[in-house]
């Protein structure tokens, strides 16, 4: 039985060592597994790759790689899998533009094709907002792809949770999520986020764009 990467789950493991085996396609497994951590953080793409598995692995099938333990599972090995726990990552310097998002903390848990991650956390943080790399209580849940993690916090009801293309609806000036990028919006919140907008999605207190106007108009009943 094969499952789809989509529907399971990321692990951290820890093993005594990489030995080569015959019994896998891989050519390699892990002595004496243990599951370290159930990384909810990150999505199936995030895992150590094969190419990168051959450069720690053992280069004869029933060997033992040359390589410790701490080694095998170090930061420097596996990039993808091991990172500061209080970012998603990134190192590049942001400069503050605006205060429209201080005192607010915002939880990214996946980007689209439209609008990366690191693109979502840098426009939360030039406008002085703060990005955490857990759903903590009363942050804010940005998404792109439906991972499992997502699914999770959606279920659990407890967070507001947007779509990652309101970076791209605030692209000229920040503002407030319409209704139709909300994904999920606990009943404690939904005067908060749905009061400053009409039954269309037109807000009552910003300005539109054209491109906005038009996209209120595709929601608009047909006569």
């Amino acid at each position: 039985m094969i499952i789809d990467p989509c529907h399971s789950v990321v692990l951290e493991l820890r093993g005594a060592e990489l030995m080569g085996t015959s019994f896998f396609a891989l050519s390699t497994t892990l002595r004496f597994p243990r599951v370290v951590t159930v990384r909810d953080d990150k999505l199936p793409e995030d895992c150590t790759k094969f190419s990168e598995l051959q450069k720690i692995a053992p280069s004869n099938k029933r060997g033992v790689a040359n390589v410790s333990s701490d080694d095998a599972l170090s930061p420097k090995k596996r990039p993808k899998m091991i990172k500061p726990s209080t970012s998603t990552g990134i190192l590049k310097k942001v400069i503050v533009k605006s205060s429209a998002l201080k005192g607010k903390e915002y939880c990214i848990l996946s980007g689209s094709d439209t609008v990366s991650k690191e693109e979502a956390e840098n426009f939360i943080k030039e406008n002085n907002g703060s990005v955490v790399s857990t759903p903590i209580p009363k942050c804010i849940v940005v998404c792109g792809r439906q991972s499992i993690s997502v699914k999770n916090v959606i279920k659990q009801g407890q967070h507001l949770v947007i779509d990652i293309l309101w970076v791209k609806f605030c692209s000229a000036e920040v503002r407030k999520c319409p209704p139709h990028l909300v994904i999920h919006c606990p009943s404690s919140l939904q005067k908060e986020v749905y009061s400053p907008f009409d039954e269309f999605g037109d807000s009552y207190t910003e300005s539109v764009s054209a491109a906005d106007l038009q996209e209120i108009f595709k929601r608009l009943p047909s006569p």
